[in-house]
């Protein structure tokens, strides 16, 4: 997918305007520590705690109480565009709020929240959702953990529409209730360009992109929303991946990790098109899947997105019915020239592989299902040739 540099630059331009208002809480740095034990870096950040929760039936991502929109997918005929968000009204009250000394960015968005404009069909909306229909939309990550007051690194939200606030990637299914939709394939594709304009972004800025998903609605993944939402960490060298750094060792000494395993049928699961779903060969969790493209590249906008958002699809569908319902989960991309061949983890967080204390004592993973038998057992499903 294209992404040009005026895209860019009126993203950067968006981006700038919402950063000189009060729309995110900074400039808490966070410190940097290190395990004595095992040499893993650890960062601090008391306002991580801070992190936006859901009200009792309310999700603040679908009423709108979120900083302004940067940037939104929309469909064109058919055709998904990306656009970057023009409106001004929000920039405007923030920038009045500041003035009088009111600058606080939790007062700010509860200004917002309560603001509404006229949509291109005339129903009122929030003022910080776009006035058309959209698929997805960007919006600057009110608690970043890993940006301070200075940097240039910044931390995005993908959402979805309001309509869509039940979905997931598969049917989450919950004691008592029927099982929530599936998004739809446009929606996930809609996220995934999002990554692709962030991606260009970071690039533009000598920075790391650094998409993640935490669903299955449940707080094990790491998810405080019950909305379906993708983050963007968006990192500087200084924070750079330590797991980047020790992939691109490991191409230099090994060759590549990904070509290895999409090389290996006894693992691989499915195809989407130009990119395979197969099963990590040794995970730090019982089933979990790897999705990446068969031809080597860095950066996702040399994929389609719609042949990963399927691979995603197939991904959560093969946790689905190894696991009978969507468990907690963690979809970990990992891109760029440290990382060598772009894929993503999607990393089950359900009752069956939960850390032990065997592994907490020694560092080492056990594994319950050997991960050649749960490819045989999902290509079969995948294939319509499983068994119940």
């Amino acid at each position: 997918m294209t992404v040009t540099g005026a895209l860019v630059g009126a993203l950067d331009a968006r981006i700038g305007a919402c950063l000189e208002l009060p729309f995110q809480v900074r400039g808490v740095p966070h410190r940097r520590l290190h395990n004595p034990f095992s040499g893993a870096g650890v960062l601090l950040n008391p306002a991580r705690g801070s992190r936006t929760r859901a009200e009792p039936g309310a999700c603040p991502y679908c009423a709108g109480r979120t900083p302004p929109t940067l940037f939104y997918v929309r469909d064109r005929r058919g055709q998904p565009v990306l656009a970057v968000e023009d409106e001004a009204e929000s920039l405007a009250i923030a920038r009045a709020m500041r003035a009088r000394g009111e600058g606080d960015p939790w007062a700010v968005i509860a200004a917002l929240a309560g603001r509404r404009r006229v949509d291109a069909t005339g129903r009122p909306v929030p003022l910080v959702h776009p006035a058309e229909p959209w698929l997805a939309r960007v919006f600057l990550n009110l608690t970043p953990a890993v940006v301070s007051a200075e940097s240039a690194a910044n931390a995005f939200v993908v959402s979805v529409p309001p309509a869509l606030h039940e979905a997931d990637l598969a049917p989450v299914r919950r004691t008592g209730r029927e099982a929530g939709p599936t998004l739809p394939p446009e929606a996930l594709a809609a996220v995934v360009r999002s990554w692709v304009l962030l991606e260009a972004w970071a690039a533009a800025r000598s920075l790391v992109a650094v998409p993640l998903i935490n669903g299955g609605k449940d707080r094990a993944s790491g998810q405080s929303l019950g909305c379906f939402h993708s983050q963007v960490v968006v990192l500087g060298p200084e924070d750079a991946p330590p797991l980047y750094a020790e992939i691109a060792r490991r191409r230099v000494t090994a060759g590549c990790p990904v070509c290895a395993l999409l090389a290996d049928p006894g693992l691989r699961v499915a195809d989407a098109g130009s990119v395979a779903v197969a099963v990590h060969p040794a995970p730090d969790r019982d089933l979990t899947l790897v999705v990446a493209p068969y031809a080597e590249t860095t950066t996702l906008a040399d994929l389609l997105s719609e042949d990963l958002s399927r691979a995603l699809l197939v991904a959560a569908s093969c946790l689905d019915r190894a696991l009978g319902g969507l468990p907690a989960y963690n979809v970990a991309v990992r891109l760029g020239p440290e990382v060598g061949h772009l894929h993503a983890e999607v990393v089950p967080r359900s009752g069956v592989n939960v850390r032990a204390g065997f592994e907490v004592a020694t560092g080492l993973t056990v594994l319950t299902r050997d991960p050649r038998e749960v490819a045989a057992r999902l290509r079969a499903e995948v294939t319509g040739r499983g068994g119940g």
